[in-house]
Parts: C-alpha cells; sequence; structure tokens
C-alpha cells in the first residue's frame, strides 16, 4: 500500500536518531522517502515521528511555517504510510499511532482552513482511518486499542477537541 516515493537509502552514514533530530524540514523528509520511518532499528522511527511533531520555530508563525513545509512535501501522507510497518509490534505501532494522531491536531487553530484541517485531510486520503482500523483488528492491548479508538476522533473534520 505504500506509494512510489519510498525510496532505496543512499550508501554512506547509518541514520542515527541524533541526525534525524536536528533534520531541517527538508531533510527531515529525504530521510523519511529513504525508509526511517519504516525503520525496524530502536529509536529511529521514533526519532522521525517526534521531529515531525517537534519541528521547532521560536514563534507561532514560524512553527505553522515549518509544519506547512512537512505537509506540502507529502510528510502526512509518508507517516501515515509508515504506520504499515509498525503493524505487527504493538509497541512500535503504539509509537505510530499516537505520533500520527498528534501530528494530525498540532496545528489545530478551531477553524476550517487550519493547517490541522489540512493534515487531517492528507491522512484521510493517505488511508489513515484503515489503518487505525488495522490496529484495532491486530491487537487486542489497551494501549494500542485506546489510542487507535481517540486516534479517530483527532483524524475526524475538526480534530478531537475543536
Amino acid at each position: 500500500n505504500l506509494k512510489p516515493w519510498l525510496v532505496e537509502p543512499a550508501k554512506g552514514e547509518p541514520v542515527t536518531a541524533v541526525a534525524i533530530g536536528t533534520a531541517s524540514v527538508g531533510g527531515l523528509l529525504e530521510l523519511i522517502k529513504a525508509g526511517a520511518a519504516h525503520s525496524q532499528e530502536d529509536g529511529i522511527a521514533e526519532a522521525v515521528y517526534t521531529r515531525a511533531l517537534n519541528l521547532g520555530g521560536t514563534d507561532v508563525r514560524m512553527r505553522a511555517e515549518l509544519a506547512a513545509e512537512l505537509y506540502r512535501g507529502g510528510g502526512v501522507e509518508m507517516l501515515v504510510q509508515s504506520m504499515d510497518a509498525h503493524m505487527p509490534d504493538r509497541r512500535r505501532v503504539f509509537f505510530a499511532l499516537f505520533f500520527v494522531s498528534q501530528l494530525l491536531i498540532a496545528e489545530e487553530d478551531g477553524t476550517e482552513r487550519s493547517l490541522a484541517a489540512e493534515a487531517k485531510e492528507r491522512a484521510v486520503r493517505a488511508g489513515y482511518f484503515d489503518r487505525l482500523c488495522a490496529a484495532l483488528k491486530a491487537h487486542t492491548t489497551s494501549d494500542v486499542q485506546c489510542t487507535a479508538l481517540s486516534a479517530f476522533a483527532q483524524g475526524a473534520s475538526g480534530g478531537a477537541f475543536a
């Protein structure tokens, strides 16, 4: 179910959580395209999700500009699709569900045209709800079940708390 954006990673230095944590938005998008969000290596996918949620910026406007760059670069779609790689592992799928759902409400301002609304539309088109259903079917533990159920509300139009 992955789109053809996933490319063979360049040979060279291994990707580290530190490199991901300090990457620019453009650099983060390239790391995601190279498969970092699909990584089964401890800490790598988690670092991608964490960085996507914490892009930096010293004020609201700058944070919104960084988020817009991530969204318009396909970051939301790629992160939604990366959830497939973590579905078999309870710990990793919980982390993916939690962070992707938080990404969808990070720029919520209660307006119909907020960046959060754009992120939600992108996520839904990328198969977000299908992946939440898959998580509910694959995992019966309360952490995954509760996070997936909460993520439905966060992905709904207007967000969970708007």
